[in-house]
């Protein structure tokens, strides 16, 4: 878990810096949109790994499968179709948020 509470840390500090920077709402909606989007996604998926290599309960498998894929790609089309935010938010918050989860994920732990 504190490696997810990295995650997040350094998910909204990236966001705080690119606010100062953008003066467009729709902008900086967009990548806060598209960023949570992946975060959930992340998490999703970290929890449903968890899921089938320890536990193998398969109610708990077949819940997180619902939710992560029909139900948050779902929202991920919606999200792009809806034309509410530029794409190069979309897109920036996307490429910025998975290589921050990335990083978190493969960044050695200290003992």
């Amino acid at each position: 878990m504190v490696k997810i509470a990295k995650y997040f840390t350094l998910a909204a500090v990236s966001i705080a810096l690119i606010s100062v920077y953008v003066k467009d709402m729709r902008w900086l909606g967009g990548f806060a949109v598209s960023s949570s989007w992946v975060a959930i996604n992340f998490l999703l998926y970290v929890a449903l790994f968890d899921v089938i290599t320890s536990e193998k309960n398969s109610r708990k498998i077949s819940v997180l499968l619902i939710l992560k894929f029909p139900v948050l790609y779902l929202i991920g089309f919606f999200i792009i179709a809806s034309k509410m935010f530029p794409a190069g938010s979309i897109f920036t918050g996307i490429i910025l948020t998975s290589a921050v989860g990335i990083g978190v994920k493969l960044w050695p732990s200290r003992t």
